[in-house]
């Protein structure tokens, strides 16, 4: 039962790549896994599935060898006439439902946790550890599904999965997908789990890309080698280390082509907490890049066609000029009406979360800016089509705003964004920072473009009084302070914020630091929220009092 256990498994493992390979089309490689693996691997399971009738039928399950002979018929009938689409079908409809049958059955004959015993065979791949962890948490290895195992930490606070519970070699599939790069020239996985992910990083590249996986837990470290093959892989490019502080991996990352893959559970297993939310925070970012990156591409060749208007040209009207600057933060309730008077030599800049929120108002800003690559920003306007507000556009947001939204557009290019950086450069245009929101985007324009003053409202960056964002805009969703850290407020009390917000009131406090910036005064007339050093604070009527006087002096020197 043990060795069935085993091939169970495996088997499970290769239909699945059979079916992958189909689905994608790439029936030279289905052709060749099926010959070459399938066929030797099926043909000892039915031989030891047929031997074991007597078990199976103690159990209660009765082996019908015509309904494996009548579903193999089926898949080498469909590979004859080359209908691979239905080959993979059968397998996966017919086949795996009675592997996963018998897989049943072997569970509950054997402890699969004992099956697999990969420790010897596995020397030579993991570093030798002298130092001992204190048990602080418990490592429970469990049977998936689909048959390999997977690993649940139990702790005092939480509990968590290191892989799928249906199929982990799936998940890495995924996994690869996200992470492998044609360019990389070696790849440094944070985190190890039992190696799912970091064995199929190392496979796609047929071995000839080095996978260097770093792993803070040498628990995890003595699970790993007991319970995965890593003989698949040759172990002079696959490399595990032990890296308590991950110091390892940041020299790592300084050479060149050096490709970091983030396995997010091992990053919640970092026993150090002021690393942990470090790459935590890291995470989140990346992870927004990686799977906005598709998007990026398609709407910036559309944006390019399509007729938008350079944003140098409002350089001469920018120039000196007071910028409000509107965020959705849940403070700007309390004093966005006052800007129904908008104050003269100024010029009043909506992010495309409050359009619709100013509009109800009667409030009508000078300019919107739109970023969002993702469809949801259709969402923001689309009771504004006839609004005329112009608006100034990244040249990766989504394409389809200039389809649906009728106003000039002033497009504008992004630094960090080859396609971007390319067309700036040949095409002599100016390039522009994002900091990775909005509200960050409109700062970095804004300076560039020559502002007098800055002037911020609505920017909490934080969960003030629970909220997320202002009424009327896109998302103002109340949340739970309890996984939240607290930042300090204005007021000099406490809000809570997510890492997004830390990292876009760092980028801003950062921004602020550089020598563009040292003639422009940058206030924050926010009513809540956060504390961002390098900004004045004046609440937004005294603002205006000042812009007020000032103007009437000019009049009166005037005259």
């Amino acid at each position: 039962m043990t060795q069935l256990y085993d091939n169970i498994t495996a088997l499970i493992e290769i239909t699945n790549r059979i079916i992958e390979a189909a689905r994608k089309q790439n029936y030279d490689s289905m052709n060749r896994i099926f010959s070459k693996e399938f066929i030797g691997k099926y043909g000892e399971f039915l031989e030891e599935v047929f031997a074991s009738k007597e078990i199976f039928m103690k159990a209660g399950y009765i082996v019908e060898e015509a309904v494996f002979t009548e579903t193999t018929a089926l898949i080498l009938e469909a590979e004859e006439k080359k209908d691979y689409t239905l080959m993979a079908d059968y397998i996966q409809l017919n086949l795996q439902k009675l592997i996963e049958s018998i897989l049943e059955v072997v569970r509950t004959q054997v402890d699969v946790t004992l099956c697999s015993n990969y420790e010897q065979r596995n020397e030579g791949y993991f570093p030798v550890i002298h130092k001992k962890k204190e048990e602080e948490f418990v490592y429970c290895i469990e049977p998936t599904q689909q048959g390999p195992l997977t690993v649940r930490k139990e702790g005092r606070k939480e509990s968590f999965y290191f892989h799928s519970n249906v199929n982990p070699w799936s998940e890495a599939e995924n996994f690869v997908e996200v992470y492998g790069d044609d360019n990389a020239k070696e790849y440094a996985v944070l985190g190890l789990g039992l190696g799912y992910h970091a064995i199929k990083l190392w496979q796609r590249g047929a071995g000839a890309i080095p996978v260097h996986v770093y792993e803070t837990d040498i628990e995890i470290l003595e699970i790993a080698k007991r319970y995965q093959d890593f003989t698949v892989c040759d172990k002079r490019n696959f490399i595990i280390h032990y890296d308590e502080n991950l110091s390892r991996l940041s020299e790592k990352l300084k050479e060149d082509g050096v490709y970091l893959a983030l396995h997010y559970p091992s990053i919640r297993n970092i026993s150090n907490v002021e690393i942990r939310k470090s790459f935590e925070k890291f995470f989140i970012l990346d992870s927004s890049q990686r799977h906005q990156k598709k998007y990026l591409c398609a709407n910036f060749m559309s944006n390019l066609k399509a007729e938008t208007l350079p944003i140098e040209m409002l350089n001469k009207r920018w120039k000196d000029k007071d910028i409000y600057i509107i965020a959705a933060g849940p403070s700007l309730d309390k004093n966005l009406a006052l800007l129904k008077c908008k104050p003269e030599n100024s010029i009043v800049l909506a992010t495309s979360t409050v359009l619709e929120k100013m509009y109800h108002m009667d409030i009508r800003p000078d300019y919107g800016i739109v970023i969002d690559a993702n469809e949801r920003v259709r969402w923001q306007i689309r009771n504004l089509r006839n609004y005329g507000v112009p608006i100034l556009l990244l040249s990766t947001a989504c394409y389809r705003f200039l389809s649906e939204y009728e106003a000039d557009t002033y497009i504008f290019f992004q630094k960090d964004f080859e396609m971007a950086e390319k067309f700036a450069e040949k095409n002599n245009r100016m390039l522009f920072e994002t900091g990775g929101s909005v509200s960050t985007a409109a700062l970095d324009v804004s300076i560039r473009l020559g502002a007098g003053r800055i002037i911020f409202i609505g920017l909490d960056l934080a969960f003030t009084n629970g909220m997320a964002h202002a009424t009327e805009t896109s998302n103002q969703a109340g949340v739970d302070s309890t996984d939240l850290m607290p930042v300090k407020a204005q007021d000099g009390g406490v809000v809570y914020a997510d890492y997004k917000f830390n990292a876009y009131a760092e980028w801003i406090e950062k921004r602020l630091k550089c020598d563009d910036v040292k003639k422009i005064d940058v206030i924050n007339a926010t009513e809540g929220g956060r504390y961002i050093s390098g900004m004045q604070y004046m609440p937004l009527k005294k603002v205006l009092q000042r812009v007020s006087i000032n103007n009437d002096d000019t009049l009166e020197r005037r005259s």
